[in-house]
């Protein structure tokens, strides 16, 4: 919001003339800005005090009785004369005695130049729906020379503070969330298998982001076992040729599916995934213990486990030794 400042000319009671004060006046009479503020507002306060009525005195002073609404919700804000009256909310002890009328915060709506309209800010509307009343108004009823604004304004009772709506919204949002910290985030401990690699047990979050991000992409469950636990799979690994990682056998030991990409080992809850014990995560730890490489044979794959030697040599950079064999198989299996 702009503060203009105009000379009071003259006036009969039919009609008032008056004078924009600009720069170059000031710089003539050698006056601050500061000094015209406070003479104006001096003067303001004596000749045209600022007013506040609700839109039912208003509506039976226009109707010259005619209309009698119940008390309103909203209340108008100008100056005795009703001219140049949304200069009203210069006055920061106006505002607050507009506080004590109408018990709290509340919206400005700018109606034109000559007014503005307060609102309380109970909760009966939102910063969306003034703005749109407010943009109605100026295109439907407002003539161009009194347009003011299309902007929703908004007085905060408590910091003294007059405001866009959406700053004091975004002030306010801050404000709660450094008093308000976001809460902890649910984990579950589960074993994460990625191609080449031991299983680790990692802590990871329950939300479907998390385990998308492990996996790499949209996720699939897979129940292969007995057990109230599942694989959590890329669902497109095979798809984007993410690296073969480790096989599913049937119960005699046949490969039936490999798994491609890194995956997740979780338990199950009534309605979700959950933590694995720790009988479940020795468990799958050794089940999935040994990496494996896939070699095509014919039309069929073989699984070949990976030796220690090579996985320690990958992770600690040592040259790989002769003689380094599998952890716990000897021979591979076909598919």
């Amino acid at each position: 919001m702009s503060v203009v400042y105009r000379f009071e000319l003259d006036e009969d009671g039919k009609s008032a003339a008056s004078a924009l004060i600009t720069n170059g006046m000031l710089n003539e009479f050698g006056v601050t800005p500061e000094r015209l503020h406070e003479d104006a507002a001096a003067s303001q306060e004596s000749i045209r005090p600022p007013t506040l009525r609700n839109l039912s005195e208003v509506m039976r002073d226009i109707s010259g009785g005619a209309v009698d609404i119940p008390e309103s919700a909203l209340w108008v804000a100008s100056v005795e004369g009703g001219r140049f009256g949304a200069a009203c909310v210069q006055f920061p002890e106006f505002l607050d005695k507009a506080v004590e009328v109408m018990g709290g915060d509340f919206y400005v709506l700018p109606s034109s130049v000559h007014e503005m309209i307060f609102v309380q800010d109970d909760g009966s509307f939102t910063r969306s729906e003034l703005e749109r009343i407010v943009r109605n108004v100026n295109e439907n009823e407002v003539a161009p020379s009194d347009f003011l604004s299309n902007t929703v304004y908004h007085y905060d009772s408590i910091d003294r503070v007059f405001e866009k709506a959406e700053t004091f919204e975004q002030r306010i949002e801050e404000e709660m969330k450094m008093f308000d910290p976001e809460p902890e985030r649910e984990t579950m401990t589960v074993l994460l298998v990625e191609p080449e690699k031991y299983p680790r047990k990692v802590e990871i979050g329950t939300e479907l982001h998390d385990l998308q991000e492990a996996v790499g992409g949209y996720i699939e469950a897979v129940y292969p076992f007995e057990d109230q636990v599942c694989l959590i799979v890329n669902e497109e690994g095979k798809l984007d040729n993410l690296p073969l990682n480790r096989a599913l056998r049937d119960e005699e030991g046949q490969i039936y599916d490999i798994v491609a990409g890194s995956f997740l080992v979780a338990g199950l809850t009534e309605d979700s995934f959950g933590s694995l014990t720790p009988e479940q995560l020795d468990k799958y730890e050794q089940h999935f213990h040994d990496p494996e490489v896939f070699v095509r044979m014919g039309r069929g794959i073989m699984a070949l486990p990976i030796p220690d030697g090579v996985i320690a040599a990958r992770e600690t950079g040592r040259p790989v030794e002769m003689g380094d064999k599998p952890h716990g198989k000897d021979r591979g299996e076909s598919l």
